[in-house]
């Protein structure tokens, strides 16, 4: 049985996986500012490895990074970003000032002390 249950609720300790989960560090959050983005483009390697993991050396390896905007600037026939950003929950900016600065700030600028 994976959890254990007293009274109605559920004893944190039951859960190692989630506590080990919710103890680890965030990840470093980043924006992609793409020229275009299509299958095997040069955008393609670097992004789909940053959004899905790779696999190097016969392991697996998740990525370590946490993908949080795209700016495009140019959307052709069979482009990605659309499709990546709707799968993966990314918002995509119009404009690559809006893609960098985290929400709630004002400016670039304001973004380091």
């Amino acid at each position: 049985m994976p959890y254990t249950e007293n009274r109605g609720s559920y004893q944190p300790a039951s859960f190692p996986r989630c506590t080990a989960l919710l103890s680890q560090p965030a990840k470093p959050r980043v924006a992609c500012i793409l020229n275009a983005y299509s299958r095997t483009s040069h955008a393609d390697v670097f992004v789909s490895r940053l959004l899905d993991g790779y696999r190097l050396n016969q392991a697996w390896h998740d990525p370590r990074l946490d993908t949080v905007s795209f700016y495009v600037d140019q959307f052709r026939a069979q482009q990605l970003a659309r499709e990546q950003a709707e799968e993966h929950r990314i918002k995509i900016y119009p404009s690559v000032a809006e893609a960098i600065v985290p929400e709630g700030r004002e400016s670039p600028s304001t973004q380091w002390p």
